[in-house]
């Protein structure tokens, strides 16, 4: 990333930078209304400062438990 301009939502107080779980989530914004799955909307709204939430339940379960011992850390703020 410190080499290009390409960026991916990541989870607000976590290290997880990579995009390739938050493409199977469910997002929402503050008040708890479902947003649509576009990418491009959902980035403008989190420049704008807007806080969304997201519900990692999209994922096949094949890939949930694939997903677990190859980053546990980005799975962290996830968790709870």
């Amino acid at each position: 990333m410190e080499f290009s301009a390409a960026y991916a939502l990541s989870p607000a107080f976590g290290n997880h930078t990579k995009g390739l779980m938050m493409q199977f989530a469910t997002y929402y914004d503050e008040a708890g209304e479902r947003l649509p799955p576009d990418r491009e909307g959902l980035a403008r709204r989190a420049a704008a400062g807007e806080p969304l939430y997201a519900r990692l339940d999209q994922a096949p379960p094949e890939l949930r438990e694939l997903a677990r011992p190859a980053g546990p850390a980005q799975l962290l703020p996830a968790a709870g």
